[in-house]
């Protein structure tokens, strides 16, 4: 039986990569048409049933210019508000997820920080709101090897509504095979909340809150802690001394900052010889 025309719509922003994707496809008997472009210049007037993706990861100081600019505005037409501060994923899933007709399927791999970051926070409440279920699937070990980036993935349909996530915890992609059959846990979390509380089991909450109530303090009540520094100006960030090498920056350009962490700190003073060691050594 030939393939329906077009069964598959893609977007790719590199043109090797598009024309590398379509043959695939051909090669397993699936009709494709793979545009070039961005995807945030892509419309969403036509509705699919089913969205596929693995977004980039690229980082807040790095997604910048138009696309930046064309991601907020894509979002606040979706009524959700993308901090500064989001890697370029978070805008990807509120643009992947307004392609979907309303009983439509998504399916994206997405950096763990989903859980977790506050950037993110926004995006969590919007899957909320515009899914009837939401699933994620996280992994013990490595997905991509070679890549320090842990992945979640994220399985959402139907419409709104949803008052609970499920997770489930796997431990590899090889052990995917077996996930509808797995055990998921129920997560109600609040408005702005991290998701990451769904990776530990509900019994543990009980003994943690029974046992600090009995022995413990708060750390807080002692002292204040911070860890790392805030230059207050999101145009800064931290460089190795080989990044800023490959990067071509001048010495005038860069503004030596201690790590974070005090075990490069053995004296009263923390000299320039302590700070290029400490350097060398991390």
């Amino acid at each position: 039986m030939a393939p329906k025309a077009n069964q598959l719509h893609g977007v790719e922003i590199h043109a090797d990569s598009a024309v590398a994707a379509a043959a695939t496809l051909g090669e397993a008997g699936l009709s494709s048409r793979i545009d070039v472009s961005d995807f945030f210049d892509v419309d969403t007037q036509h509705k699919y049933d089913v969205v596929l993706g693995n977004p980039p990861y690229v980082r807040y100081q790095n997604f910048s210019g138009r696309a930046r600019a064309r991601s907020q505005e894509l979002a606040l037409a979706l009524g959700v508000r993308i901090s500064g501060l989001a890697s370029s994923w978070a805008a990807f899933v509120l643009h992947a997820a307004d392609h979907l007709a309303p009983d439509g399927r998504l399916a994206l791999v997405l950096p763990a920080e989903l859980l977790s970051v506050g950037y993110a926070s926004t995006v969590r409440a919007y899957l909320l709101r515009r899914f009837g279920a939401v699933r994620l699937i996280a992994f013990e070990e490595r997905v991509f090897p070679g890549v320090l980036e842990d992945v979640v993935l994220l399985l959402a349909e139907g419409s709104g509504g949803a008052d609970f996530f499920k997770l489930h915890q796997t431990r590899n992609v090889a052990s995917l095979v077996k996930v509808e059959s797995a055990k998921w846990v129920e997560h109600s979390p609040t408005e702005g909340a991290k998701w990451t509380p769904a990776l530990v089991a509900q019994d543990a909450f009980a003994t943690y809150k029974r046992v600090c109530g009995a022995t413990f303090e708060t750390l807080g009540d002692w002292g204040t802690t911070y860890l790392g520094a805030v230059t207050g100006n999101n145009r800064y960030f931290a460089l190795t001394q080989t990044e800023a090498v490959e990067a071509g920056l001048a010495s005038t350009d860069l503004l030596a900052i201690s790590p974070p962490g005090s075990r490069h700190l053995r004296g009263f003073e923390f000299t320039k010889a302590a700070w290029e060691a400490e350097a060398k050594a991390g």
